[in-house]
């Protein structure tokens, strides 16, 4: 009896220790032609495009693509994921990425560029749409560049989230009417439908009307968004616009020298462009807006909710809005602590490194100045790699950044000019890929057993979307969750109904100094502590986890919005039914050799 318990007990055991169902991991080159899409034989992105399944990833490698169109869909618990390889930056030459039939699909890490019809999308549907037409799409450390119409676009869509991306140069082919960001008539309620920590710059509408061209835009019968903690500037029209639509929330944004085009219709920062749906559940919290001289920061009418704005502030609350561009908090800005506190607030802020932007001048439209450093982005391993989220502390400061915040490595970063020398990772090793380690490379000195952080490794830099091929921490492989179940409720923890009511209490002007303190962390510079704990605050809602970083030790992975993230071959898709089966089966065959014996 003894020896059949032992044999059980072992058996047991084994099962526990079976392999279980697992998602597949593809691979995409630009020179591809192999036809399983594995790793070590690539296959053009139009055939991997086809291959993956619920839960599936489809990984890209650097160089130029001519289109991505997905033609499946994912589920709420398991999404598919196209996403840069470890290090990688693709680019979709022809933009047009997307599709208006699918849903639970994400984006990440991919550039969309040039496209003759937008960027990244669904596609055109007029604003006449009662139903979802599509959704649960996020975009996480994309970037939209010179597409003919708008950058990142949906139509009668919801679930929408828009994460750590960079959108430019929009909008200049006819017929134009385009923004940078466009949430037209989306569903779902704020919500449902988030952009969060993105910069929008330099977009434009050419159309005979001139009416758009903005950063961002809740357009013709949305139901619903949250814009939380980005950055417009030098936008052809308004940093925000918010047309015919309600329930809009407009928190902790930062927005600078708006209205570049001189034939733009709407110029101020944030614009309502109505003074009766637009009003409909609207809040105001927690913004900086810096207008060009002569233009308005806000321009909203009577009835919004407005709480501890900063609608008239000047280029001395940022380090520097000229140039060498830097929206940090200037050291005496009064914009630090003055921000509303308990909910709707973040409890993170932007953390985006300006060395990703670069002056370029003899650009297709002459007030055009700014483009992105590709050169630069390649070099620290990927768009990830230019945003680096902090956790703000104390009393929040009003605008995308806080003057304050805790990098996820542990140091607080005090504003300023950035760190001398300003070299990426400065005195460390470069996370090899530096990308949301969506293949689950390994850290420089070591190697990854099982999509785990390499034993001897050091940290990402920036340290706040690292994943080390790790599953979700939070047990399923979206990205903070179902959209909207883990984003804007989780991050801001309200309802958009203001905490202080409708009282406006918007700081006026400020008298400050225009320098700055050092940072004592490099915006693009090693961001990790050497030893002792560092806690990420992240938007994505449930699931995040904070861990201890320890130098040559074992990094508890933070997730960075909870995206399922594998190295090939080690994805889960738990099947307890199969092993439970093979016990019954093998405890059945040791009962029938008891009997014979």
């Amino acid at each position: 009896m003894r020896t059949d318990a032992a044999a059980l007990c072992s058996l047991a055991t084994f099962v526990v220790a079976l392999p279980v169902a697992q998602a597949t991991d593809y691979y995409a080159s630009p020179t591809g032609s192999g036809s399983t899409c594995s790793e070590a034989a690539p296959c053009s992105l139009n055939t991997a495009a086809g291959k993956p399944a619920a839960g599936d990833t489809v990984y890209l490698l650097s160089g130029t693509y001519t289109g991505l169109r997905p033609s499946k869909s994912g589920t709420s618990t398991a999404w598919i994921t196209f996403a840069a390889a470890p290090g990688a930056l693709p680019v979709i030459e022809g933009g047009n990425v997307g599709s208006g039939t699918i849903q639970y699909v994400r984006y990440v890490g991919i550039v969309a560029q040039n496209g003759s019809s937008g960027g990244f999308g669904n596609g055109w549907t007029d604003g006449s749409c009662t139903t979802m037409s599509n959704g649960n799409i996020e975009y996480i450390n994309c970037i939209a560049d010179g597409n003919a119409i708008n950058g990142i676009a949906h139509y009668c869509a919801g679930g929408l989230r828009i994460k750590q991306s960079i959108v430019l140069h929009n909008g200049n082919k006819d017929p134009s009417w385009s923004s940078g960001v466009n949430l037209f008539a989306v569903q779902g309620g704020a919500s449902s439908n988030i952009v969060e920590q993105t910069l929008s710059f330099e977009n434009i509408d050419i159309s005979t009307n001139h009416t758009d061209g903005s950063g961002f835009i809740a357009d013709q019968n949305s139901q619903g968004a949250t814009f939380v903690n980005n950055i417009g500037f030098r936008n052809g029209g308004s940093c925000i616009r918010i047309t015919n639509s309600s329930n809009t929330q407009i928190i902790n944004n930062t927005c600078v020298n708006n209205g570049q085009d001189p034939s733009a219709k709407y110029h101020d920062e944030i614009f309502f462009s109505d003074t009766s749906k637009t009003h409909t559940g609207a809040l105001l919290r927690n913004n900086l807006c810096i207008p060009t001289s002569g233009q308005a920061g806000l321009t909203m009418g009577t009835g919004v909710t407005a709480q501890n704005n900063l609608f008239t502030g000047t280029v001395s609350q940022i380090v520097a809005a000229t140039g060498a561009l830097d929206f940090h908090l200037a050291s005496g800005a009064t914009a630090i602590d003055a921000a509303a506190t308990g909910s709707p607030t973040p409890t993170d802020e932007i953390g985006f490194d300006w060395k990703c932007i670069k002056q370029q001048t003899g650009q297709a439209v002459s007030w055009w100045a700014y483009a992105v450093d590709y050169d630069y982005v390649k070099q620290i391993g990927g768009v990830a790699k230019c945003f680096a989220s902090g956790t703000r502390t104390g009393t929040p400061d009003v605008g995308a950044y806080e003057f304050n915040a805790t990098a996820a490595g542990g140091t607080a970063s005090t504003g300023g000019a950035p760190s001398a020398g300003g070299t990426p990772n400065s005195g460390g090793t470069q996370s090899a890929g530096g990308v949301p380690a969506t293949a689950g490379a390994s850290s420089v000195g070591g190697s990854a057993t099982a999509g785990a952080k390499a034993t001897g490794g050091v940290s990402s830099a920036g340290g706040v979307t690292s994943r080390g091929g790790a599953t979700n921490t939070g047990g399923t492989p979206t990205v903070g969750g179902a959209v909207g179940s883990g984003g804007a409720v989780a991050t801001f923890g309200g309802t958009g109904t203001a905490t202080g009511g409708a009282t406006s209490q918007n700081i006026q002007g400020g008298n400050v100094g225009t320098g700055g303190s050092t940072m004592v962390a490099s915006r693009g510079g090693n961001m990790s502590a050497t030893g002792g704990a560092s806690t990420v605050a992240l938007s994505g809602g449930a699931g995040n986890t904070s861990g201890t970083t320890s130098s040559g030790g074992s990094a508890s992975p933070a997730d960075a919005g909870g995206c399922s993230c594998r190295v090939a071959g080690h994805g889960s898709r738990p099947n307890s039914g199969m092993g439970l089966g093979i016990l019954g089966v093998a405890m059945l065959r040791l009962l029938r050799r008891r009997k014979r014996g």
